[in-house]
């Protein structure tokens, strides 16, 4: 993967988000066979679908542009959301939902697992609607609101903007309202905050894909490597809190893992190189965490476990 943080932003900004995307997932688990020049011509091809059946059906839309919210915008993503779920078989990925959060497979995060076939996520889905959307010249952006990505139409020259839900059949547009409160409240503190609800800047974009490739290592047990990722991330997107989160509770783990250090909450002291000190705050919380999120990877591993003797 390139060091894709390390480019000048302008020189970034000019980058295919979905090239990017697919180049995030290189060499994690789930990305064996992520051709990503195939990948890309899949991409294309969608994008061609897309384009014909919008210029085939653009009539319909001048006959009647009240039928349409009188947006052509909102008539070029019905036509986008139309053909990708119709004619490529987008969908989203329910019994990825409806277990354990589970980040240990690439596919399921990264848009390579629904160009080879499989659903998607609010992870993957926005990600491919925005890089389909982008080869036509739409001004798609990323946003999200607490533990969710969608995307959004947002014209800087026309001042038209409006969100749309990736992971919904159809095109269905939510208010920021909405968001608010789904899929989980905001907290008082996230509300005014320019992390959710906001669209994304490229940088922003970046660090979106840094913390995704940082919570597949993570879940994969490698914790120096979602460690360094989500402080890259931290570095690219400083406000968002939960980017934060993640660098913490990997950095404790690390420590742990590697006995370079020894935490513990109950006196709140940290053993580090023989020497034991008072923690820092980000160290307790990160604790706390760390014990959560052990938890919820015995369950995660324990089951793959289980599943992979069932296969054999």
């Amino acid at each position: 993967m390139r060091r894709f943080h390390e480019l000048p932003a302008e020189e970034y900004a000019r980058l295919d988000i979905g090239e990017v995307n697919l180049e995030c997932a290189e060499g994690l688990s789930g990305s064996a066979g992520n051709d990503i020049a195939v990948a890309l011509r899949q991409l294309d091809k969608m994008a061609a679908a897309v384009a014909d059946a919008t210029a085939r059906f653009f009539g319909q839309f001048e006959a009647n542009p009240k039928d349409f919210e009188d947006s052509a915008a909102y008539f070029r993503m019905l036509v986008l959301t139309t053909i990708l779920q119709r004619d490529f078989g987008l969908t989203y990925n329910v019994e990825w939902f409806e277990n354990p959060p589970d980040f240990t497979d690439s596919k399921n995060i990264f848009i390579h697992g629904i160009l080879a076939g499989g659903g998607g996520t609010c992870s993957s889905l926005p990600m491919l609607y925005t890089a389909v959307g982008r080869r036509l010249g739409y001004p798609l952006k990323l946003v999200s609101t607490v533990s969710h990505l969608f995307l959004r139409w947002d014209d800087p020259q026309t001042g038209e903007c409006f969100n749309i839900e990736a992971t919904a059949r159809g095109l269905i547009c939510h208010s920021d309202e909405h968001y608010r409160t789904w899929p989980k409240p905001m907290l008082p503190e996230d509300l005014g905050k320019r992390y959710y609800l906001t669209s994304y800047t490229p940088q922003q974009e970046l660090a979106c894909f840094y913390i995704l490739r940082a919570q597949c290592y993570f879940d994969c047990l490698n914790f120096h490597n979602a460690m360094q990722l989500a402080d890259d991330a931290c570095e690219m997107f400083p406000e968002e809190p939960n980017f934060h989160g993640l660098r913490c509770t990997a950095t404790v783990l690390y420590r742990e893992q590697t006995g370079l250090a020894k935490h513990d909450p109950t006196r709140g002291v940290v053993l580090e190189r023989g020497i034991e000190r008072v923690m820092q705050p980000w160290e307790r919380w990160g604790t706390i965490e760390a014990e959560k999120s052990l938890t919820r990877l015995r369950q995660i591993h324990e089951v793959r476990q289980v599943t992979t003797k069932c296969k054999v």
